[in-house]
């Protein structure tokens, strides 16, 4: 393998590193090329009949990984090609986190976006204690939805109320509001990190079975998230205050979450990617995109 971005390291004889370093950044994003890394990565460990956890980590000196390459997305011109981008990050996080292996997403500063889709991807999640380590799904703030899972995954692993209000305000919370809510199996203290890490290793291999994030969807769900839905104190915010977009978003988001609630898994993930481009090229999204896009580095001629 030809790796840019993405590194194993198998020098532990418990467990494999897979360090991201996002080459040329200054904070780890998700683009085609990581995705392409990711899934030859997958396909190696698999052929290669590994048993061991994988732990992904962050090589950055700060933030986890922080969402997707917005440049990349800016570059979209039309609804096939987002579509083929999204389906293409769906498929590798579905197959990551379909491996036999025990997978574990060791999450130190910003876990935002298409990062903590990846995270929710992996069987376990532990996150550091320290204040810079938050978790989020921002896309409603910019106009957009998650387009990798996010939608499906997190109602998923913390219930549909808080899910609901995670993806409709787009705030990030604290790694310990993250354990309270079962995002994440456990904190580890920055000043002991490879001790926490060899201890909840050892955790995963004494307790060993694959955690799922998909349901049978039922009658009984459905009715649940439609009350939720249906109530605007669920996110405990008033419509005249929020911007067109932020509303745009959170109808599509919650359109996404009915059809994976009713259809599954699969049907909903289709209805995010199908949904996008209605949004991302609306012009007040495509101006605050521009914000985030990187910045050519100043000449030192």
């Amino acid at each position: 393998m030809n790796l840019r971005h993405l590194r194993l390291d198998s020098s532990n004889p418990t467990w494999i590193n897979l360090w991201v370093d996002v080459e040329n950044r200054s904070l780890n994003v998700m683009s085609s090329e990581v995705f392409q890394e990711l899934d030859e990565v997958t396909r190696e460990l698999c052929g290669a009949n590994n048993t061991k956890p994988v732990v992904v980590r962050s090589a950055k000196a700060r933030g986890n990984i922080v969402g997707a390459d917005i440049k990349e997305i800016l570059a979209v011109e039309n609804d096939a090609q987002i579509q083929a981008f999204l389906k293409r990050g769906q498929d590798v996080y579905q197959a990551w986190e379909d491996v036999s292996f025990p997978t574990i997403a060791w999450i130190r500063g910003a876990s935002l976006g298409g990062g903590l889709e990846w995270a929710m991807a992996c069987q376990y999640r532990f996150a550091c204690s320290d204040n810079d380590t938050v978790l989020g799904m921002p896309e409603c703030k910019l106009g957009l939805l998650p387009g990798w899972g996010g939608t499906q995954r997190l109602p998923r692993w913390v219930g549909l109320a808080e899910g609901w209000r995670m993806l409709a305000l787009g705030d990030s919370i604290s790694s310990q509001k993250a354990l309270e809510i079962g995002l994440v199996d456990g904190l580890w203290d920055a000043n002991l990190e490879e001790d926490c890490l060899t201890s909840f290793v050892q955790r995963v291999l004494s307790h060993p079975g694959v955690r799922t994030s998909e349901p049978s969807p039922s009658v009984d769900r459905v009715q649940q998230w439609k009350d939720i839905a249906s109530n605007p104190a669920s996110i405990d915010s008033s419509s005249d205050s929020v911007p067109a977009m932020t509303l745009r978003s959170r109808e599509t988001i919650a359109k996404a979450i009915t059809v994976g609630l009713e259809q599954g898994f699969a049907a909903g993930c289709r209805c995010e990617r199908e949904l996008f481009y209605s949004l991302l090229s609306q012009p007040d999204v495509q101006q605050g995109l521009q914000r985030f896009a990187p910045r050519k580095p100043a000449s030192s001629s």
